[in-house]
């Protein structure tokens, strides 16, 4: 089903089937626009869970499902999990097959929706796509599954779009088709869906990608060489294999927040704070790298300077 990009996606999904005070999990840290999303305009009780190199992590998960032990009448589901399995958010870490897999059991075990923020899949630098949770789920007749795919055009053709599209059950789908606002107007973004539609149609988008991934495949792994060649010893990172971000530990004395205000005051040179990524304000000692926005040269050279503001920051 069309949508207006995943952004819209998500606010649909969450407004159709849960109600002010309902809860959330996320993942800690997270897309900072999400959880904002959820808590300030729908009011929904947002809890963070820890992830780790393979995703959200399991066994804090199912012990937050004990200790609160949601239980709703007349409702589709229990709670809602959202997640970013491929090239996390600000990580860039993709979930693997079994955390996946474990992911799906606890929320039909629970009767959880799973709401995935599937924008970055296709944005693999190092082989396939990554398999989103979706397909790991049980199709039952008559069903709505406890799965929703949300993705975005945004992130492979340009975010001026605004268009994305959901992956769900057919019976799923029938919930939204017979939403108000989607018996209204119909669809969302009937003329840019008509041209992407036509684009895909004609082959443009397969001849586009390729070219897509090499130049964003680049940028990575030569941001990532000049971090490993730059940054200080007691920095770390994980390096990704697609999406749009390299997450960076500093010590854990070291206030991104002053960092960041450093880096943009005397290098001119932006990031964004851990702390924004996390609902409980955690990952102080953090910053997220964008590699994709700006042009291919100006990306290295900016990089180059953050490394430099990261030396002299830590020396005084």
């Amino acid at each position: 089903m069309v949508t207006a990009g995943a952004s819209h996606g998500l606010f649909l999904i969450a407004s159709l089937f849960f109600k002010t005070g309902d809860t959330v999990f996320v993942e800690d840290p997270t897309y900072f626009i999400a959880f904002q999303t959820l808590v300030k305009d729908l009011q929904l009780n947002v809890i963070p869970v820890e992830v780790d190199s393979e995703g959200i992590n399991i066994n804090k998960l199912e012990k937050l499902l004990e200790e609160i032990n949601i239980h709703k009448k007349d409702a589709e589901f229990n709670a809602m999990i959202y997640v970013i399995p491929a090239f996390q958010n600000p990580c860039g870490f993709s979930y693997s097959q079994q955390r996946s897999i474990d992911l799906v059991k606890l929320a039909e075990k629970h009767n959880l929706l799973i709401v995935c923020d599937d924008v970055y899949n296709l944005l693999s630098y190092h082989g396939k796509a990554v398999t989103p949770l979706f397909y790991y789920q049980k199709c039952l007749p008559k069903k709505l599954g406890n799965v929703i795919s949300n993705c975005s055009f945004s992130k492979i053709l340009g975010p001026g779009l605004r268009l994305g599209w959901i992956q769900a059950s057919e019976d799923m789908l029938e919930v939204f088709k017979n939403s108000g606002v989607l018996k209204s107007g119909g669809c969302f973004n009937h003329y840019t869906s008509g041209i992407t539609a036509s684009a895909i149609e004609l082959g443009l988008l397969d001849e586009f990608m390729p070219k897509l991934l090499e130049d964003y495949g680049n940028r990575c792994s030569t941001v990532c060489k000049i971090l490993k060649g730059k940054l200080p010893v007691d920095c770390n990172f994980l390096e990704p294999k697609g999406g749009y971000f390299v997450w960076i530990v500093l010590p854990s004395h070291v206030n991104a927040d002053a960092l960041v205000s450093y880096a943009k005051n005397n290098f001119n040179v932006s990031v964004l704070p851990g702390n924004y990524c996390s609902v409980a304000n955690n990952f102080k000692n953090c910053i997220r790298v964008a590699f994709t926005f700006h042009e291919e040269q100006q990306v290295y050279e900016s990089v180059d300077r953050l490394c430099e503001a990261i030396n002299l920051y830590l020396k005084q």
